[in-house]
């Protein structure tokens, strides 16, 4: 049986249902570029970073 995790938010809220019917008509590719735009947008593109973060890439 499908184990739920917890969420912030209502998934009955309209907003998410809107999201999640969105979501669930675009292709792999659509929303892979999404993800990637986001995270480049919000996550990876820190301006003026006191501490960057030094990852050796070479494994």
């Amino acid at each position: 049986m499908a184990h739920y995790r917890k969420m912030l938010s209502d998934m009955d809220a309209p907003y998410i249902k809107s999201l999640m019917a969105l979501i669930e008509t675009q292709s792999k590719q659509t929303l892979a570029y999404w993800c990637l735009d986001y995270a480049t947008d919000h996550i990876l593109a820190i301006d003026d970073e006191p501490n960057p973060a030094k990852i050796n890439w070479r494994c």
